[in-house]
């Protein structure tokens, strides 16, 4: 049981050191001219959640895949390697991760939509 508290108490330090890291100069803009010089640094970026996808990996481990939009119609995909915890379509979050260039999908009007695709390492769910 002490193990289990101390682990949770240590990944809670990992988190609080990973949001206080985060280059908030860093805007969509300059990912989206060029996100190559961003690659090794952590950002923060927050929106409306327009989709979250979870799935077990054969190892047992959660993948978890959210698309989020901001208020600038600057669109963000989060690909993590743990749950998304309880975040769900329409809420709104905010992520902390690391740039991985543009990406693109077809979207349900039959167009194309640009984004930014994110490595995750932590989501959490704003509450109004």
């Amino acid at each position: 049981m002490w193990n289990a508290i101390l682990i949770i108490g240590f990944l809670g330090m990992i988190v609080f050191a990973i949001m206080g890291i985060a280059d908030k100069s860093i805007s969509p803009k300059h990912l989206n001219k060029n996100a190559s010089p961003y690659f090794n640094k952590m950002v923060t970026f927050a929106g409306k959640v327009i989709n979250v996808e979870e799935s077990k990996m054969d190892n047992g481990e959660t993948f978890s895949l959210i698309h989020i939009l901001d208020d600038n119609m600057q669109s963000y995909e989060i690909l993590m390697l743990k749950s998304s915890g309880d975040l769900l379509q329409d809420d709104t979050a905010r992520f902390w991760g690391v740039p991985a260039g543009p990406s693109a999908f077809s979207n349900v009007s039959g167009g194309t939509t640009n984004v930014q695709l994110f490595v995750g390492a932590h989501v959490e769910k704003i509450t109004n």
